[in-house]
């Protein structure tokens, strides 16, 4: 798309650029070069959307492969399995002290 949008600004390129070139020789025949660039600015307002169109798809690709991974790693069975004979936990005082601390 890329190609197809460079050629069609070339085209304009040309084709305008002539369209100049006999408006200076000749007011009443071709355009001005306003003209040309207020096409130009216009063409870009037109390929600016078609070019986000083109990327939706390996957007969409990009993505789908992505929540592939990611349910892969969801769905994972646990490698470390749950002890038969678990060891009960001591009770914790909740005290937090801070030692040789500066800021």
């Amino acid at each position: 798309m890329g190609l197809v949008f460079g050629v069609g600004g070339w085209i304009v390129w040309y084709v305008g650029g002539k369209e100049v070139l006999n408006h200076h020789a000749d007011p009443n025949k071709g355009i001005s070069l306003g003209t040309l660039m207020a096409f130009f600015g216009y063409l870009a307002l037109f390929y600016g959307p078609l070019s986000g169109l083109t990327n939706l798809t390996s957007w969409l690709t990009q993505f789908s492969t992505q929540m592939t991974r990611i349910f892969e790693v969801l769905d994972a069975p646990i490698s470390i399995p749950d002890s038969l004979q678990p060891i009960a936990m001591p009770t914790l005082r909740g005290d937090i002290e801070f030692q040789g601390v500066s800021f």
